[in-house]
């Protein structure tokens, strides 16, 4: 696959099944996990890493729909009813891929407390949906280690037809890993229990540092020297202008009147305010609630967003973020559940309030929304 004539035919089908001609370097990738090579992606904010894991899954649908496509040595690295597995760090996340997903043709399984929840409620084991029939399956790492998931791993049904195992925002294995959800580090052993193994790894980010912090990142996922294919573009951002300013406002404050700004409705703008804790998001939610009391759609135009906002709520912001034709204002208020992967196109400014990240990383994830 990853010859001119390979890539050229991933290209054809990849750009009949997608809303977007895929790039050189998306192709790259996605036709080295079909050759059976782990991959690793270093690509900016906002490059379309997703994109990667769109055209690998429809190649290998394509070819599994119309197998005479495509050379027999070729044909036989696909399966029947092809899937794969792709572990999300947040749940905001987990519900954009889907809608991307399912936006070009592939269906898509998100299985996270909330739709487990619901799904048991109307008396649906979501785990037997995951069997077959279901081209993606989008998890959080916390899922991976659950005895339902152990179980799926041993049905032949199951394991026949997955192809790969995909980590995005792979940096986290070095922060969040390291700290609170210790189940990042586990992919790597998740891995060694699949039947078909190995399956094949495509680990997705925008900011990675040589080092210490990229052997971690290839540790976890059992990345050996020589033995996956790398792919490091440069995540520099030259249409993003940083500018520093100090607060007059204590964290424990109720009025931000350095905030005001962002209510400005001369110009349409959509504005996100990232702020460390959830406490502080909703002293701030509230403050700029008040201030714009006046404005017309107040509910609309000024959005909390965190883990204990409803999921049906964030869902609705995420359609907020994702609109690039809104000609008005809106201000999104919310912790680092919003700051990997969203794609938010329309945001024009964004702001760190109350603390610089230590983390330079979290800095550009933040400013790449």
């Amino acid at each position: 696959f990853s010859s001119p004539g390979g890539i050229a035919f991933c290209r054809d089908i990849a750009s009949k099944s997608l809303l977007w001609k895929p790039h050189d370097h998306q192709l790259e990738g996605a036709c080295k996990a079909l050759d059976g090579s782990d991959v690793l992606a270093i690509t900016p904010t906002g490059s379309g890493k997703t994109g990667f894991l769109l055209v690998y899954m429809h190649v290998a649908q394509a070819i599994m729909k119309d197998p005479e496509m495509c050379p027999n040595d070729l044909r036989s690295r696909m399966t029947v009813d092809p899937c794969m597995v792709v572990v999300c760090p947040t749940k905001a996340l987990e519900y954009d891929m889907e809608v991307t997903y399912m936006a070009t043709g592939l269906s898509a399984l998100l299985i996270n407390t909330d739709t487990k929840q619901s799904a048991q409620e109307i008396g649906v084991d979501i785990w037997q949906k995951a069997r077959s029939g279901v081209a993606v399956i989008l998890l959080s790492p916390e899922q991976l280690s659950s005895p339902e998931f152990r179980r799926l791993m041993k049905d032949k049904t199951f394991a026949r037809r997955l192809m790969a195992l995909n980590v995005d925002e792979v940096h986290l294995l070095c922060t969040w890993g390291a700290k609170f959800r210790t189940s990042f580090t586990r992919i790597g052993h998740i891995r060694a229990h699949f039947a078909r193994s190995p399956a094949f790894v495509i680990a997705l980010t925008a900011t990675v540092c040589a080092g210490e912090q990229m052997d971690t990142i290839c540790k976890y996922p059992s990345f050996h020297d020589g033995q996956y294919h790398l792919i490091h573009r440069s995540n520099v951002r030259y249409d993003i202008r940083w500018l520093f300013r100090t607060s007059r406002s204590g964290l424990y404050a109720y009025r931000f009147p350095e905030l005001d700004w962002v209510l400005n409705t001369d110009t349409p703008r959509q504005v996100v305010v990232f702020c460390q804790t959830i406490a502080l998001t909703h002293r701030v939610f509230t403050y700029l609630r008040v201030k714009a009391a006046g404005l017309a759609d107040l509910r609309e135009c000024i959005r909390a967003f965190t883990s204990l906002t409803s999921a049906s709520y964030n869902r609705k912001t995420i359609e907020f973020l994702r609109d690039t034709t809104a000609n008005g204002l809106c201000v999104t208020v919310g912790t680092d559940t919003m700051a990997f992967g969203l794609d938010a196109r329309g945001t024009t400014d964004v702001m760190s309030f109350g603390h610089i990240p230590s983390d330079t990383n979290l800095m550009l994830q933040r400013a790449g929304r």
